[in-house]
């Protein structure tokens, strides 16, 4: 499951890259094909003639710039694919065990207890009953101190998808009512309503979308370089904890901690400055350094 999800989190900016590519192929003229061609249509017939060389000019490197692109996004899709198809061939052959096998009884998390007592229940279970709690009960796994730093960033993942996609409902759902809101020339209260709160889940979405991407471009980097969900939930202004490397594994870490009206809509900024406080350490020479933004 947890090979699965990070497949997906990698996909998501490829995606997002691939639709930014084909917007500026479109624009100068260019077409994208399924198996990543591309096709130069030309300037069109309404550029002046003494424009055609600049324009052109300006062509050639966006081709230039597009193929490149192509190139890397077919490149690491590839990688996901060949990576994904590897765990599942051990999977096939047995090497990773069912997630739904083990004793139920010592699958009940120990809940209200103390993390040094989380701890020890849950380096307790074998690899296949961690995963069975982890799909059951990813909100708690995410939540709670004690679960290593690993297992709650995959349980927070998959927290942060569901949440997502809540979002995206609910704003699809208030669009529709203020779509059926008969108009009004100077906007009725109900519609300046309902355009808040669509406004307010947009921008909890963009968050999502900063945190999807940072988690996806630290995928394969080594435990003291990786991203890890530590927690997150969209109520209110939204909350997101974030760790720059592997609490569990760093010999320090230092903890920064936004003013109290930060919501996810400025999470990008804030997870810059965590990372810059993770840099500012390397530089200092204080050893391998974990920030918890």
């Amino acid at each position: 499951m947890r090979a699965l999800q990070r497949a997906a989190d990698e996909i998501v900016p490829l995606q997002r890259e691939h639709g930014d590519a084909e917007h500026l192929a479109a624009a100068h003229n260019f077409t994208i094909g399924a198996d990543g061609s591309l096709t130069d249509h030309g300037p069109g017939p309404d550029v002046p003639a003494e424009q055609v060389a600049a324009v052109q000019a300006e062509r050639g490197q966006v081709r230039a710039e597009l193929i490149d692109t192509i190139r890397r996004i077919l490149e690491r899709a590839d990688d996901i694919d060949v990576e994904l198809a590897a765990i599942l061939d051990r999977a096939e052959q047995g090497e990773i065990v069912d997630a739904r096998q083990g004793d139920p009884a010592r699958l009940e998390p120990p809940r209200g207890a103390e993390p040094e007592e989380v701890h020890r229940w849950w380096t307790g279970l074998s690899e296949a009953e961690q995963a069975q709690v982890l799909e059951a009960n990813p909100q708690w796994v995410g939540a709670t101190d004690g679960i290593p730093a690993e297992a709650r960033d995959t349980a927070n993942r998959i927290v942060l998808a569901e949440q997502k996609q809540q979002l995206i409902d609910r704003s699809e759902e208030l669009q529709q009512r203020l779509d059926d809101t008969p108009f009004s020339r100077f906007g009725s209260q109900e519609q300046r309503h309902l355009r808040d709160q669509i406004a307010e889940i947009e921008s909890k979405l963009g968050g999502i979308n900063a945190i999807e991407d940072r988690l996806a471009s630290t995928a394969n980097a080594p435990d003291d370089q990786r991203h890890y969900l530590l927690g997150i939930d969209t109520a209110g202004n939204g909350q997101a904890i974030i760790a720059k490397g592997n609490p569990d594994t760093a010999e320090h870490t230092a903890t920064y901690v936004p003013g109290t009206g930060a919501g996810l809509d400025g999470i990008g900024e804030l997870m810059n400055r965590g990372e810059d406080m993770q840099r500012e350490a390397a530089f200092h020479g204080t050893g391998s350094t974990s920030v918890i933004t």
